[in-house]
């Protein structure tokens, strides 16, 4: 069950990815042009509907923790990227980013798990707080 449900997620967070980039107006809330960065909550649960429930290995429990808070940190980054460059690019991205974190908050919430997600650059899992050597400040 841990193998199927590590992969349904792992494909629900490609698609996801891909309805981002392809069709906003289905996972985002959107006015036509650009999207506020809201998720469509009532198309997150339809897309989220078929996964598997139950109880959870503790290595699931870990891997949705560590999933969200990297969803995150790459959203800071993109943003900080769009900040930068001012690339459609990296907000189209950045939105994506926004989109896998609702999902995994959603997943967090029907497994009754909290969310470690903390202030800009604050990261409960440490490994995801320290700065990565040479990498620019």
């Amino acid at each position: 069950m841990k193998g199927i449900f590590l992969c349904s997620l792992c494909l629900l967070l490609f698609a996801a990815s891909i309805w981002a980039n392809a069709s906003d107006q289905d996972l985002l809330i959107s006015d036509g042009e650009s999207s506020s960065g809201e998720v469509n909550e009532t198309a997150l649960v339809l897309a989220l509907a078929g996964e598997p429930s139950g109880e959870l290995t503790r290595e699931e429990v870990d891997g949705l923790l560590f999933m969200i808070e990297e969803e995150k940190l790459a959203g800071d980054v993109y943003s900080a990227l769009d900040e930068m460059w001012d690339m459609r690019v990296f907000e189209n991205i950045g939105r994506a980013e926004l989109t896998h974190q609702a999902a995994v908050k959603r997943l967090l919430d029907r497994y009754s798990l909290p969310d470690p997600r903390m202030g800009e650059d604050e990261f409960a899992n440490e490994t995801l707080g320290e700065p990565s050597p040479g990498f620019c400040q």
